[in-house]
């Protein structure tokens, strides 16, 4: 087996073959977000995408956030007003310490709806591995155009993406000849740290200046260096603390601004600061960090610190196993197959939303073949199932004739599962 010379960013181990079967792919309006797959990372494909296998006799561990810059073309099928603007992507990404990659995809603008979100979803691979991102623009109102930032999840990855769990932000920017690029930015550093300071008031009236000098273990990128100082307030009426953290090892580094709550004067130092960048390079070029910042002094001349939510991963299932197990059981009436399960989970826990999943399993294949011998026999599966209730003909016809005016199937799914009714009935339509 071949390692890699950059033994700093990648560790190469074997591990048991895999093969993992998924329900197919779907497609979507502005309510939801869709997930392509790139055959070329994932493995063979059928010609209707119905589904997709995995096949891994090899794994890698990527020690880097997902940051960098991507650029390539678009076009705009025809699709219905309705629907909101489907732009499908593709294009070539720059990925720190991770290198080139191919990048699929597709982002849809808001559609006819009070308010929603422009959603989307890219697919990056290489030879060493694949991430699917799910993209979310901001709340807009309808028929609003394109937005051009989005945050982004890691929602499934293989090969070297397999232990990225992070998630940030990027801004799209499309032009009138078909061409668009996106940067891939840090939102958010999950870390526990800690040190040594030392503290000097060299003067009445001023605070006292704590200088920090320790290690952070950040979420997902390892340990870092930092190392900084914080002032607290001196002889004014109201202000705010200080201060200017670097954090940094030979991936990078990223120079934070750290700011108190209002205080008055000669207050302690606070425990809770907002950060906001200063400079970043390498892993951390570019960021657009917001988050908070926790620090404690002991009386040992120690410190500990915390920055975001940096909290213990979800257990093995969360939960999550029990609702994978009722969609088997509710919609292709059978018990779930150990592997499929597992990919289930594991997507939940990423960030695929249990209403997605819900689409999965209704546009599936197998779900088709037990309810779609007609578009009304599909039709009115989804209302007894969904809506726990049969639907009449005048709205099954309604559907039907939606369906045949150009919607299709996915469409009218994704219609139903989006009313009122749907949501009160199904909780989990609502996350």
């Amino acid at each position: 087996m071949k390692t890699r010379k950059a033994a700093n960013l990648h560790s190469w181990k074997s591990s048991v073959s895999l093969r993992i079967e998924e329900l197919n792919e779907r497609i979507v309006l502005s309510t939801v977000t869709p997930i392509t797959v790139d055959t070329r990372a994932l493995g063979a494909m059928n010609a209707t995408l119905e589904k997709y296998a995995v096949t891994a006799a090899v794994q890698a561990s990527f020690s880097g956030p997902l940051t960098g810059t991507i650029q390539g073309t678009y076009t705009t099928p025809q699709t219905s007003s309705n629907a909101g603007t489907k732009y499908t992507l593709q294009g070539t990404a720059n990925l720190t310490n991770f290198g080139q990659a191919t990048v699929t995809g597709s982002v849809t603008s808001v559609g006819i709806i009070q308010t929603g979100n422009a959603i989307g979803n890219l697919v990056i691979s290489n030879s060493q591995g694949s991430a699917i991102l799910s993209l979310t623009g901001p709340s807009q109102l309808s028929g609003a155009t394109l937005p051009n930032t989005f945050t982004y999840k890691v929602i499934s990855a293989t090969g070297a993406f397999s232990s990225i769990t992070t998630q940030g932000s990027l801004t799209m920017a499309l032009d009138s000849l078909g061409h668009w690029s996106t940067n891939l930015n840090i939102t958010s550093l999950n870390g526990v740290a800690q040190g040594t300071y030392s503290a000097v008031r060299s003067n009445p009236d001023f605070g006292t200046s704590y200088t920090l000098k320790g290690t952070i273990n950040i979420t997902g990128l390892g340990s870092y260096n930092l190392a900084g100082s914080v002032q607290s307030l001196g002889n004014v009426a109201v202000g705010q603390a200080q201060g200017q953290l670097v954090i940094s090892n030979s991936l990078g580094s990223i120079t934070l601004s750290i700011t108190g709550p209002q205080q008055k004067g000669f207050a302690a130092l606070p425990g809770t600061f907002s950060c906001s960048v200063v400079n970043a390079t390498g892993v951390f070029s570019p960021a657009t960090l917001v988050n908070s910042f926790q620090l404690t002094l002991n009386s040992n001349a120690t410190f500990s610190a915390t920055f975001g939510s940096a909290t213990t991963p979800p257990p093995a299932d969360s939960g999550y196993g029990s609702l994978v197990d009722s969609f088997y059981q509710k919609y292709l009436h059978r018990e779930a197959e150990p592997a499929g399960r597992q990919v289930w989970i594991a997507a939940l826990q990423k960030g695929l939303s249990a209403k997605l999943l819900t689409e999965y399993f209704l546009s599936s294949s197998e779900y088709l073949q037990l309810h779609g011998a007609s578009q009304a026999t599909y039709v009115r599966a989804i209302y007894t199932d969904i809506l726990g209730r049969p639907g009449s003909e005048q709205e099954i016809a309604t559907w039907v004739n939606v369906w045949n005016a150009g919607v299709g199937q996915k469409k009218v799914l994704q219609f139903i599962l989006s009313s009122p009714e749907a949501a009160s009935k199904n909780p989990t339509l609502r996350t």
